[in-house]
């Protein structure tokens, strides 16, 4: 998909994080990015779904890190595998 000027439009997902907040319902390998929360789906499958009228998947990228990736790629088939990216080290959001 392109926006007005006709420049692709991508999506950067930020599911790294271990969900320390949402304890005890989280783990380190099982984040609330990973849970059922509110119904059907996971946080991250319902985020996918709320990006797909907006950005084509091959242009959706995921950052999580080396415990949850199998996961992330198991919930997440539509999402092209060079796309979900591990990150080396876990920085949270800032530096």
């Amino acid at each position: 998909m392109e926006n007005e000027t006709g420049n692709s439009i991508f999506a950067v997902i930020m599911a790294g994080g271990v969900g320390a907040r949402f304890w005890p319902r989280s783990t380190e390998r099982t984040p609330k990015q990973l849970l059922e929360v509110l119904g059907k789906g996971t946080m991250i499958q319902n985020t996918v779904y709320r990006l797909d009228p907006l950005v084509n998947k091959e242009n959706i990228l995921v950052i999580t890190n080396k415990l949850q990736v199998d996961e992330v790629r198991r919930q997440l088939p539509q999402i092209p595998a060079e796309n979900i990216v591990v990150e080396p080290v876990g920085k949270n959001t800032a530096p």
